[in-house]
């Protein structure tokens, strides 16, 4: 008799979306939230993805990284802006 298996099987992974970037600051000095992964749809939606896109979607590549520095302030200020905007 064998005994059952004691942890789950892993949860397969989901494909990424078609055309979806993943968009991330490259470190530093913005205000506190770095760690926050932006992510544009091919149909133009952008906003933060979630712990669990980023958990289970099978390829969470970075594509862009904002550098930093006040002259590329504005590209991070806008995608929080706008994620922003979508929680209001």
């Amino acid at each position: 008799m064998s005994t059952p298996p004691t942890t789950p099987p892993a949860r397969p992974k989901i494909p990424r979306p078609e055309g979806a970037l993943l968009t991330k600051s490259a470190g530093g000095g913005r205000g506190g939230n770095d760690s926050k992964i932006f992510v544009a749809f091919a149909d133009g939606m952008v906003r933060q993805l979630t712990d669990a896109e980023f958990a289970n979607w099978d390829d969470v590549t970075i594509d862009y990284y904002i550098p930093v520095g006040a002259q590329y302030d504005y590209q991070w200020n806008n995608l929080v802006a706008y994620d922003n905007g979508l929680k209001a």
